[in-house]
């Protein structure tokens, strides 16, 4: 398990499933714990002095680009994938992403695959691109305020403070020895599995039903069968990629074995533990959960001590997307899904009467808005809703102490929809999503708010999370200002 005093630090190599990982990270952390800068014209714009308070980093800063910043070295951890999808997946992401990298010029000379892996400069960016990240350093010697005063020169500082290796096989060696201290690494080809080991590593509750985020469109990944030649021509690129990989599979079924040993202890009479575990997933959540409250530090609440959570804080439970932030609002909230079922769990105290409150700030649809309901511990509860209109809008519940068993030790919400769905309107977001939730108050019966308290609350909030990108909505104004933006911001952080 993390300590108080432990940094995490993310090595996402682009295209390793690391936008659909990061969420799941962040979930574990307060908010004003977790550095924003994931790219380096970020990071160098951000006061040096304020980088060591902060207790996850995630992000292209290469395994240690961030060493020189902090007191310690940060405990590692990172996903890997095969060279020859991983190249392939990377020229799709560059193909079609305005303002990345080498976009002009795929997009112009409408390059193939095939055509890029010939061209020199094209196919650096699929070239052992993997021992690249996990073998680069930095020297610097850090000061106070930041390394630069605009973004623009962040490549040019980089390039000039990176170590160089005076041959392949010394770097090889060094993402090597990268690759036996972190304390976690997943292989994206097997992500089930790598999730799982994520949560037996770190003792944290086993992630629930994820959606793999960033991803090619349907369509473009049905050409992804290459021929021998192309993976051929691939492999010889990335030799050093390849050798790393097959050492990291090795690795890989070590700590998928000691983890196996490690849960059987939590298996109960008639439950048989398979090899591979990932052959009975329902049995694999079963036994992390039990690892997981058999880990986690005792959790107390006062007789009578109200609980107010906001989506700042590290979120207990499962099946929510990342958090976003309502900037006019000042509001933390997170969309359900991509399940049906969202759950949280906080201490119980004292079986008394409660009433739970929480602001639902958007819904994906009316009729999803509608089906809403509420479950405690596994009991459904009447809901009623405050607010004209759809969205925003209170709902709050009352709580029979008698929902609590004798042996009940904490207090589960779920909050279930009829189906989740993609926004249409919103073409750049694929995650399927229910209602965003802006948080939830648990108050004993006797302390719960006046109605009119939470109208007037209403009254300030006046419209869903999504009015503000209503330009983006406009079906051929918005595609295009969303490109536009996407180079200018390309162009500020090159």
């Amino acid at each position: 398990m993390l300590q108080p005093q432990d940094r995490l630090y993310f090595i996402h190599i682009p295209k390793t499933a690391g936008t659909t990982l990061i969420p799941h990270l962040d979930a574990r952390f307060h908010v004003d714990e977790i550095c924003p800068a994931q790219l380096w014209p970020q990071l160098l714009l951000l006061p040096q002095e304020t980088l060591p308070r902060y207790r996850l980093f995630r992000g292209h800063f290469g395994a240690k680009g961030l060493d020189c910043f902090l007191p310690q070295p940060p405990l590692r951890i990172t996903m890997l994938r095969h060279p020859v999808p991983l190249a392939f997946s990377t020229y799709q992401f560059i193909l079609r992403e305005p303002g990345t990298q080498g976009h002009r010029l795929v997009k112009s000379r409408k390059m193939s695959f095939a055509e890029f892996l010939r061209h020199p400069k094209a196919r650096l960016a699929v070239t052992n691109k993997q021992v690249n990240n996990l073998g680069f350093e930095l020297h610097y010697q850090p000061g106070r305020g930041s390394v630069l005063s605009a973004a623009r020169g962040a490549k040019r500082w980089v390039n000039s403070h990176k170590v160089v290796y005076r041959s392949p096989q010394e770097r090889l060696e060094r993402a090597f020895a990268v690759l036996q201290e972190c304390v976690f690494f997943g292989l994206v080809e097997r992500f089930d599995e790598s999730m799982a080991l994520l949560s037996w590593t770190f003792g944290w509750p086993p992630v629930g039903p994820v959606q793999k985020l960033m991803v090619a469109p349907s369509a473009s990944r049905q050409g992804a069968a290459l021929s021998s030649a192309l993976e051929a021509q691939i492999c010889a690129y990335n030799l050093l990629d390849l050798a790393l990989y097959e050492a990291a599979e090795k690795r890989f079924e070590e700590r998928l074995a000691a983890m196996r040993e490690d849960l059987r202890q939590y298996a109960r009479a008639g439950e048989v533990v398979p090899d591979p575990l990932i052959a009975n997933p329902l049995l694999l959540h079963k036994l992390l959960k039990r690892h997981y409250r058999y880990q986690r530090p005792k959790q107390t609440r006062p007789a009578g001590a109200p609980i107010r959570m906001t989506f700042a804080e590290p979120l207990s439970g499962s099946g929510w997307h990342g958090r976003e932030k309502a900037s006019s609002k000042g509001i933390f909230y997170r969309w359900t899904g991509p399940g049906r079922v969202s759950t949280l769990a906080f201490p119980l105290g004292v079986a008394e009467d409660f009433v739970v409150t929480f602001l639902v700030l958007d819904a994906a649809s009316p009729t999803i808005l509608e089906s809403l309901q509420l479950t405690v511990n596994g009991q459904p509860v009447a809901l009623r809703s405050f607010g004209r209109g759809s969205c925003p809008r209170y709902y709050r519940a009352f709580i029979s102490r008698h929902i609590f068993t004798s042996r009940a030790r904490h207090i589960q919400l779920a909050f279930r929809v009829a189906k989740t769905v993609r926004r249409e309107r919103y073409y750049w977001d694929m995650r399927m999503v229910g209602v965003a939730i802006g948080g939830v108050e648990l108050v004993p019966a006797r302390e719960a708010l006046p109605e009119e308290v939470l109208i007037a609350r209403l009254k300030k909030l006046r419209r869903p999370i999504s009015w503000r990108l209503w330009p983006l909505q406009i079906p051929w104004f918005g595609p295009r200002l969303r490109k536009f933006y996407l180079y200018l911001r390309a162009a500020y952080f090159s």
